[in-house]
């Protein structure tokens, strides 16, 4: 089956469509793109509700510009996928799990026998609940799954999606996972995410040294830290010009400055930090530098944030190893 293109919206090149049928009889349409060069896996789109392939074309080239395959298809009763009703114009499903029959038809038949792997899901809206619905389930179908504004309530219907909160700037497990209600204590919550886990000494302990479990609190607010995206760990790089890349963050904070050093630390010369700027996000950072000549060079990078707290040479030992931040560094080895 073909599709449908216009001079605004152009159907990306190499390009592979048709039909597949699922076992329950609906027909559905499906693209394929193949992976550029130097692949780097599949992402499988997944729409939203009454959206179709076309809509999707522009990402579909993002994805190809950064080496990826692009799968993708019509969720029955929608695009150019057979329809249930007379009325083509109105999309209907006996019940949401068809549409999990969709995505294995569409797994079995497209992705699985003509998509290098490895494979990854991009869900948005109704695609992503149909999502959460296939992990749920236990389908491993997908390496990673990557949801955008997922359909999981819809007012005055109840969902039986499991719910996350969210704690910005805080670390990773204080975002709780499948959440079903929400108390207010008046003490410290007595569970193995806060107690006895997920806590730091509240005094300076030597490295391998004892920690009494009394003596210590529990972890809120990431630390200032930054990391070096490019070049990677012992590099091997042709010329002297590179672009030192990578990200910072501070919790709670702000980070006000990155500076990176190309003589292990002797020097240190300011970054550039990106435009894009929210609270509690990363900070994108770059860095120009002309190696003076061939060799073994340690780069490093160290953030401060507004607050004046900036990445130590070490960072505070913890038995677990809690809020790494050590300034990062890279060795690489400049060719000619």
């Amino acid at each position: 089956m073909t599709l449908v293109s216009i001079p605004a919206n152009p159907v990306p090149e190499d390009v592979v469509s048709g039909t597949i049928k699922t076992p329950d009889g609906a027909e559905l349409r499906f693209a394929r793109w193949a992976p550029p060069a130097g692949r780097k896996g599949t992402v499988c789109v997944f729409q939203g509700r009454t959206e179709q392939i076309e809509k999707y074309f522009e990402t579909v080239r993002d994805l190809r510009d950064r080496g990826f395959a692009v799968a993708t298809m019509d969720w029955r009763g929608q695009g150019h996928s057979s329809r249930r009703l007379r009325d083509p114009r109105k999309g209907y499903v006996r019940d949401f799990s068809d549409f999990e029959v969709d995505v294995e038809t569409f797994v079995q038949q497209v992705v699985l026998p003509d998509c290098p792997p490895p494979h990854f899901a991009l869900a948005h809206s109704m695609g992503g609940a149909v999502m959460l619905r296939v992990a749920h389930s236990g389908k491993r179908w997908f390496d990673r799954i990557v949801l955008s504004a997922p359909m999981i309530d819809l007012h005055g219907h109840a969902s039986s999606f499991p719910a996350r909160a969210l704690v910005p700037g805080w670390i990773g497990a204080a975002s709780c996972k499948w959440l079903t209600e929400i108390k207010v204590l008046d003490r410290e919550f007595d569970g193995n995410f806060m107690k006895p886990g997920y806590r730091m000494p509240n005094q300076r302990i030597a490295p391998g040294g004892d920690v009494n479990p009394d003596d210590t609190h529990a972890l809120t607010s990431l630390n200032v830290k930054s990391v070096i995206a490019i070049p990677e760990e012992g590099s091997s790089i042709n010329g002297r010009s590179l672009r030192i890349q990578g990200a910072a963050w501070a919790g709670e904070a702000s980070i006000a400055r990155v500076e990176v050093s190309t003589d292990s630390g002797t020097t240190w010369r300011a970054a550039d930090l990106g435009t894009a700027q929210a609270r509690y996000s990363w900070r994108l950072w770059e860095y120009g530098w002309q190696a003076p000549n061939p060799g073994e060079f340690t780069i490093l990078s160290r953030a401060t944030d507004d607050q004046g707290r900036a990445q130590p040479r070490s960072a505070t030992w913890n038995p677990s190893g809690y809020l790494y931040n050590a300034i990062d560094q890279v060795k690489v080895h400049v060719l000619t």
